[in-house]
């Protein structure tokens, strides 16, 4: 019989995580039977595992054993971190952030594989989340083992003849196939210690990251973030840039640059979360999302 560990968790949503944009091999499964109460089923492949879970209001169901549970998942789905305290300190003044944080309480800043999200973030850039599941969907079709396992560092450098075409032309990739080949091989060699990156301070991470070929300020800190849980970190793309200027832009700022004003709204509205930034950014991103699918 198939093993189960059944537990009640505030301020988790699966769904909201899964179109968060800081993991894309999440999918969503066929409702359960009217037997098992149904409920919102997915299934979570990390760490050449495979895990279902089931969402019923508060209540989770993992298909896994409790032990399992404890070891590996509690941990990756981030349960320990107080996110009753971080929603409970949102400004009260803060009408949008308000908003954005009860829509996007349940995100949690999953603690996940760091070569895994190094290459899924060069693949990010200049890219929208159903184009970046779909190449790293190829990446693990064609060189994963299983089908479903991402593909190691060694394995994609590795690659020479008709495995090199296929990974150039068959993955969708463009330009940022010679980041990934790039990252793959300094891993490989031990010119880049991902594992020692990840020992470094928030800025100090983020240095390091921007050495490597195809890394700006932008992919640095979504590394960091999801990959080395710097939970400080605060990306700035496309979607965060509209919402500053939307919603906490003023007059005071038309004498600075573009790049300054950007820092300045950040500094002002957001420094007051210093230490997890980025858990706010997450509320503020999916909710931004969210807005524009369906307003």
């Amino acid at each position: 019989m198939e093993e189960r560990y059944q537990i009640k968790i505030r301020n988790l949503n699966l769904a909201r995580i899964a179109d968060s944009g800081q993991c894309f091999r999440w999918k969503r499964m066929e409702m359960e039977t009217e037997a098992d109460g149904g409920g919102d089923v997915y299934e979570i492949p990390a760490f050449h595992r495979k895990l279902k879970v089931m969402q019923q209001g508060e209540v989770f169901t993992f298909f896994c054993g409790e032990r399992e549970f404890h070891e590996i998942w509690e941990n990756y789905l981030d349960l320990k971190e107080p996110y009753d305290r971080y929603l409970a300190s949102v400004d009260e003044n803060d009408d949008f952030l308000k908003q954005a944080s009860l829509f996007g309480g349940g995100i949690r800043i999953l603690r996940q594989e760091p070569w895994e999200t190094a290459v899924s973030f060069l693949i990010s850039q200049c890219n929208n989340i159903p184009r970046i599941r779909g190449c790293i969907e190829k990446l693990c079709y064609y060189f994963g083992d299983e089908k479903y396992y991402f593909p190691s560092a060694e394995r994609l450098a590795g690659l020479k003849g008709n495995e090199l075409e296929c990974f150039r032309s068959r993955c969708s990739l463009g330009y940022r196939d010679e980041y990934i080949l790039n990252l793959a091989r300094r891993v490989t060699e031990g010119s880049f210690s991902l594992e020692e990156c990840g020992k470094l301070s928030y800025k100090e991470c983020t240095a390091e990251l921007r050495k490597l070929q195809g890394v700006g300020a932008k992919v640095a800190d979504c590394i960091a973030l999801f990959g080395f849980h710097k939970i400080d970190a605060f990306p700035v793309d496309v979607h965060i840039k509209q919402i500053l200027y939307e919603h906490y832009y003023d007059r005071e700022l038309e004498a600075f640059s573009g790049k300054k004003q950007v820092e300045m709204m950040v500094e002002r509205h957001f420094s007051r979360y210093s230490g997890y930034r980025g858990i706010v950014q997450q509320w503020i991103f999916a909710y931004e999302l969210y807005r524009k699918l369906y307003s």
